[in-house]
C-alpha cells in the first residue's frame, strides 16, 4: 500500500520543488535575500502546498486536518533543516545555490515520505 503513494508523494513534492525553488529564487535573487532566509521561504510555503495535495490527492484524507497540518508541519520543518543545512554546506564548497538546494531537498525526501506515511496520515 505505501509503495503504491510513493508515485504519488513523489509527484506532489515534485510540484513542492518547483514553489519551494520559485520562492527561493525569486527572494534570492530577486529580492536579493540571505540563501537561509530565501530557503526557508521556500520551504515554508511549499510545506502548505504539498500538506494540501498531500492530504486529498496522495492519502486521501477528508477530514479538516489541523492535527494533520501541525504533524505534517513539524515533519517538514525536519525536512527543511535537512535542505537548509546541505545548502548551506555545499554552497560554502562553491556549488551552485541552486543545485545544492536540490540536493537539499532531495536528502530530505525519504525522511518526510517515512515520516508522514507512519505518523501524519496514519
Amino acid at each position: 500500500m505505501h509503495v503504491r503513494r510513493f508515485p504519488r508523494f513523489a509527484a506532489v513534492g515534485a510540484s513542492g520543488v518547483l514553489v519551494n525553488l520559485g520562492i527561493f529564487w525569486l527572494g534570492h535573487y530577486g529580492l536579493g535575500l540571505p540563501l537561509a532566509v530565501s530557503s526557508v521561504a521556500g520551504v515554508a510555503i511549499a510545506i502548505l502546498s504539498n500538506f494540501l495535495l498531500n492530504r486529498r490527492w496522495t492519502f486521501q484524507r477528508r477530514d479538516a486536518g489541523g492535527r494533520r497540518f501541525v504533524r505534517f508541519s513539524l515533519v517538514s520543518l525536519a525536512g527543511m533543516s535537512i535542505t537548509t543545512g546541505v545548502l548551506l554546506f555545499l554552497t560554502s564548497r562553491d556549488l551552485s545555490p541552486v543545485l545544492s538546494d536540490l540536493t537539499g531537498i532531495g536528502c530530505a525526501t525519504a525522511l518526510t515520505f517515512v515520516l508522514n506515511t507512519v505518523w501524519t496520515f496514519a
